[in-house]
């Protein structure tokens, strides 16, 4: 039993295969605009490489979004395609998601960032409980000066943070330094396919396949992005 995931809701893509057991491979790389094109032969050459085909696998899981539209829609219909042409449930798992189950526990809140373009950032709060992060809301579009005004607590930052990003987090604290916001470790700033892979398993061993059927999968979108 395996499982194949794919995310390619922003600019960083990714791939990984589970068992369940393992985390058999993990791969990720900046896109850009490119998703399209090197999708197909990505999966293509990971599978070769580790002597599999589409009929080894069990299940697909992909990242349903936020993110950019194209991204989204461009995920979402590879992982349909995969899982109708081969009779396999299709998980769907949000980036947000998958960016706060990676994260350590930190002091106060988890705010999870996905960049959103022109200045924007798509948000996800999180509090601790007992041993993960559950999400506090739903996800927002927000610019860096509005995260920095709504905060009424300790926070941690994680990731895309863009250079914006950045310069607005410096001004914030110059203009309140009292205003406690942190930066998680570049490691844990990358939102890893091989999280989303955990999640998407253990989600399905939960609710069981006939919950999954890629023909009701929806992506998930803030606003008009692009």
């Amino acid at each position: 039993m395996m499982l194949l995931a794919l995310d390619t809701a922003t600019k960083i893509m990714g791939l990984a295969i589970y068992d369940g057991k393992r985390l058999i491979a993990e791969q990720m790389w900046k896109a850009n605009h490119n998703q399209t094109e090197r999708l197909a032969h990505t999966i293509r050459d990971l599978l070769h490489h580790h002597h599999l085909r589409m009929a080894d696998f069990t299940a697909v899981a992909v990242a349903v979004g936020p993110g950019s539209y194209a991204g989204v829609r461009i995920g979402v219909s590879m992982g349909k395609g995969l899982a109708l042409a081969q009779s396999l449930p299709l998980i769907g798992m949000t980036t947000l998601d998958i960016l706060a189950m990676s994260q350590p526990r930190y002091t106060g809140t988890l705010i999870a960032l996905v960049d959103a373009g022109r200045e924007r950032v798509i948000t996800g709060t999180y509090r601790w409980a007992e041993t993960r992060w559950v999400e506090r809301g739903e996800a927002r579009l927000l610019t860096w000066e509005e995260i920095f005004a709504q905060l009424d607590g300790p926070a941690t930052l994680s990731g895309e943070i863009s250079d914006e990003g950045y310069r607005a987090l410096q001004v914030a604290k110059q203009a309140n330094p009292l205003l406690k916001v942190s930066v998680a470790p570049a490691s844990h700033q990358l939102r890893r396919t091989g999280f989303l892979a955990e999640m998407a398993w253990s989600t399905l061993e939960a609710r069981g396949r006939q919950a999954f059927l890629a023909t009701t999968l929806a992506p998930v979108y803030i606003n008009s992005l692009t």
